[in-house]
């Protein structure tokens, strides 16, 4: 009987512990796309792109546990093309990219949700 107990206590404690991690990656995907610059000229004001960049590389290895790894390098490719484009002055592309980049920190954890789409 004890041993039914163990093996529903611990199903119970996987199943919770993966809600929660769930829900703490898409915080912490969302607040990092929270902080992007949409204009060259906030990304030069106060250095939020930097930050930004400095946060996703303190996430990167725990979001990586969950998310696809394709995902994460496309991620930290945009971050490079909007280095370029800042160090460029070419305030369209930037503009575009900063736009590309919000879009797929924000995309990142539906991409896990469990839906038809995510399993076939």
């Amino acid at each position: 009987m004890w041993r039914s107990y163990v093996a529903a206590f611990l199903f119970v404690f996987t199943v919770a512990g993966g809600f929660y991690m769930h829900h703490y990656t898409a915080q912490e995907a969302q607040s990092i796309a929270d902080q992007i610059p949409l204009t060259l000229q906030e990304a030069r004001e106060d250095g939020r792109l930097d930050k930004a960049f400095d946060a996703f590389n303190r996430k990167a290895s725990l979001l990586s546990t969950f998310y696809v790894h394709s995902a994460l390098d496309e991620i930290a490719e945009v971050f490079e093309e909007c280095f370029t484009y800042m160090g460029l002055q070419n305030d369209e592309e930037y503009q575009a990219q900063a736009r590309r980049l919000y879009y797929l920190l924000y995309r990142l954890p539906s991409m896990d949700d469990p839906n038809l789409e995510n399993i076939f």
